[in-house]
């Protein structure tokens, strides 16, 4: 399961030289309390949070902002040092004494779901019969149809090998495995597909 994002971003239109660093920390604390407040709304795991600060920033005049994550501390030396590497990994130089501006702060906050950390259990049903039936379906790369079997994918036992064309229904979705591949059930409950 993927873990829970909430991004936040508010202005903070400012020259580099100079700039409030300390109101910038309070802008941040304000936007993770927003996106805390958030997390905790969709059950994850808030204490183990991952908390990134960035800005978008461009030289004055310019158009277009790039997205710079923040050193921890914020100052200007470290701001400047990460803005330039970021500038010149897309535009391979920076302008020599042009003055650079933040244009927005951008908080984004992670954490964990609870139960993410264990591994994905398919249901099994080892009693049922694996082989639904057999129905016809069309091969693009065949150009016609074939009789293809259907398996229960959940009734599937680990290390059955099956020989396309095939069919594995599931609760969520069908797997097909053309003519001339080969399906192999992995221990894990996952599906491995094989042309030749």
């Amino acid at each position: 399961m993927a873990p829970a994002r909430v991004d936040r971003v508010a202005s903070f239109n400012v020259a580099l030289a100079g700039a409030d660093f300390a109101a910038a920390t309070r802008v941040f604390a304000g936007l993770e309390k927003e996106a805390v407040d958030v997390l905790r709304l969709t059950g994850a795991d808030i204490e183990h949070r991952t908390v990134r600060r960035l800005a978008d920033m461009r030289y004055i005049g310019q158009g277009s902002e790039v997205t710079v994550a923040l050193p921890d501390p914020i100052t200007e030396a470290g701001v400047r040092t990460a803005f330039e590497a970021a500038y010149k990994a897309l535009f391979a130089r920076t302008p020599p004494g042009a003055a650079i501006q933040f244009v927005a702060l951008r908080l984004s906050a992670s954490a964990p779901m609870a139960g993410s950390g264990g591994a994905l259990e398919l249901p099994r049903h080892p009693s049922a019969a694996a082989l639904k039936g057999t129905r016809p379906v069309f091969f693009p790369d065949a150009g016609k149809t074939l009789p293809t079997q259907v398996w229960d994918r959940y009734a599937l036992k680990p290390g059955v090998n099956i020989d396309g064309p095939a069919v594995f229904e599931e609760d969520e979705s069908t797997f097909i495995v053309g003519p001339g591949a080969k399906a192999r059930l992995l221990a894990d409950g996952s599906i491995l597909a094989e042309v030749g």
